[in-house]
């Protein structure tokens, strides 16, 4: 009797598992925007039962040697509730888990959304396209089939690979190694991920400056006031664009890029001043000194905080004390240099480099 009692709950309990993943129905889901508020189509998928997902991994693990899986999603790295589109644009930057893109549904055509979605993200302004494999950025194959995102190591990328596992792999080993041999991929960046690099100091020689980043389209460098200052982009190079300083102005100025005649990256830099040393005093109350050149520090004692700002070489010759109250902060933009000579005592105090 106790069998058949083991028996029948068996079997009851397996039916209600083909009863509840029968009334599992894959969704179209809305309320879901781009960073510019586009909206976007996308779906809560049906998860694929143990033994499917169990094929799944065994078959990408054994074909994909040298991807590196990204972790498990219960039982099985395989997963169909998100796919390679829905993980890149929206998953990695905290959205909800969904798939995005397409969902090929024989009986029903509305729900077949090839070609439309993740591209609203790369149209309206939200992502900006660059021409080289930079980190952060989204990785897009050219003809629309995968959408990954990049790492720090060179070409080497993060995604989802269709309803099998997220892996970690280089652009070339990938199910979708032909369509990236064929046809290459697109790299696209968020505006605020790109920065204006070089001081924040402009010296009468002229400071170079350099976006982080090699925007596709046309970029337009400007500045909001000609009074003491002037810019002169290179011709050769649309990244990098170097600003004059003329007379003695004593207001700050904004150097801003332009992209794409929308996007709009800046940088405030500051006037600076004909100062060449700071030597034989103490540093009692906050101070801060912009320099147009060259600056060498020695017998100073530093009792509060010291702020140099330099686009050139910062020197500090000898005896430098920083006291316990004390931090010193050199500024170069990452154009200039700083070199520690002789004598200095930190055993208190702070320094700190940007």
């Amino acid at each position: 009797m106790k069998k058949l009692v083991i028996l029948f709950f068996t079997s009851f309990a397996f039916l209600y598992s083909l009863e509840v993943q029968a009334q599992c129905e894959d969704t179209r889901m809305y309320g879901v925007v781009t960073p510019k508020g586009s909206p976007v189509i996308t779906w809560v998928l049906c998860e694929d039962e143990p033994q499917i997902r169990q094929m799944k991994d065994e078959y990408y693990i054994g074909n994909w040697q040298n991807a590196i899986l990204m972790g498990k999603f219960g039982s099985y790295y395989s997963t169909r509730t998100f796919n390679c589109h829905g993980y890149a644009w929206l998953i990695s930057e905290g959205g909800p888990t969904r798939a995005m893109g397409w969902v090929d549904k024989e009986d029903d055509t509305e729900n077949y959304d090839v070609g439309i979605y993740p591209e609203v993200y790369m149209t309206d302004g939200s992502y900006i396209q660059v021409s080289s494999y930079t980190h952060p950025a989204k990785v897009f194959w050219g003809n629309g089939c995968h959408s990954a995102i990049t790492t720090e190591h060179q070409d080497t990328v993060i995604s989802k690979w269709a309803d099998g596992p997220l892996m970690k792999h280089y652009l070339s080993d990938c199910p979708w190694k032909n369509e990236y041999m064929y046809y290459g991929v697109e790299y696209y960046v968020k505006p605020s991920d790109i920065v204006i690099n070089g001081p924040n100091v402009a010296s009468y020689g002229g400071t170079e400056f350099t976006l982080s980043v090699s925007p596709v389209d046309m970029v337009v460098w400007s500045i909001n006031s000609s009074d003491g200052y002037s810019i002169s982009p290179d011709a050769a190079d649309k990244r990098k664009v170097t600003l004059y300083k003329h007379g003695s102005p004593y207001d700050d100025v904004t150097l801003t890029a332009t992209i794409a005649d929308s996007i709009i990256i800046t940088k405030n830099i500051h006037p600076c001043e004909t100062i060449f040393d700071i030597s034989n005093m103490a540093i009692n109350a906050n101070t801060s000194i912009i320099t147009c050149y060259d600056i060498g520090i020695g017998n100073v004692d530093i009792n509060a905080t010291l702020t140099i700002e330099s686009p050139g070489t910062i020197e500090i010759m000898n005896d430098v004390t920083i006291g316990s109250n004390g931090k010193l902060i050199l500024e170069t933009g990452g154009s200039g240099r700083v070199i520690f000579n002789d004598k200095f005592d930190l055993s208190t105090g702070s320094v700190e480099i940007r």
